[in-house]
């Protein structure tokens, strides 16, 4: 019977595939930055419900048509959707509706929105043909209109290139945006049970 030998790199190979998996993609979406007012209100006060608004995608820095890049706020307006009543942290979430005094309204807005060039990106790497995707969210309190914080995301494609950075375009970054957004807005809600 033949015995299998592990080698520095038999067993160095697997770690570095998992390692490139989380390297995948670079830039962050920051953690929720309470305005200074936030704190007061937020030790009396928590949300019942969130009204995601639609998303602004005027002047955003682009290489794609205006058309697509307003599709991909509304779909990123229904990812952050779908991902805040996941956490069910809030009775009520909504694209649509009223405002009333224990509404969180999230705002949203596209800054950059760049699909690069997938095959620069596979063939090259360092940079070229890179894909990013920067947007803004500001919480407010719907009955006071006042600033609760703000979260920012600033993605980019894996300076590296290859077949892991080819596949990354604008639109990929949006479910891991979504889904951070959530979490950061969850404490904020009343059915909020802590991690």
């Amino acid at each position: 019977m033949t015995e299998l030998i592990k080698t520095p790199f038999s067993l160095s190979f697997p770690l570095a595939l998992i390692l490139v998996s989380f390297l995948s993609g670079c830039g962050t979406t920051s953690s929720l930055e309470r305005s200074s007012a936030s704190d007061l209100l937020l030790n009396s006060k928590r949300f019942e419900a969130v009204l995601v608004k639609d998303v602004v995608t005027e002047n955003a820095k682009t290489d794609a048509t205006p058309q697509r890049v307003a599709l991909a706020g509304e779909e990123l307006q229904q990812m952050i959707v779908s991902q805040i009543r996941n956490t069910e942290a809030f009775n009520s979430v909504a694209a649509e509706g009223e405002v009333d005094v224990d509404t969180l309204v999230l705002d949203t807005k596209i800054t950059r929105y760049e699909d690069g060039n997938a095959v620069a990106r596979l063939m090259i790497g360092f940079g070229a043909g890179s894909s990013r995707f920067d947007a803004s969210f500001k919480a407010t309190d719907g009955e006071t209109g006042k600033s609760i914080g703000s979260i920012l995301a600033d993605k980019n494609s894996w300076v590296l290139g290859g077949g892991l950075a080819a596949g990354q375009d604008a639109d990929s970054y949006m479910p891991g945006i979504a889904k951070k957004v959530a979490e950061q807005l969850a404490p904020l809600g009343v059915n909020y049970k802590g991690e």
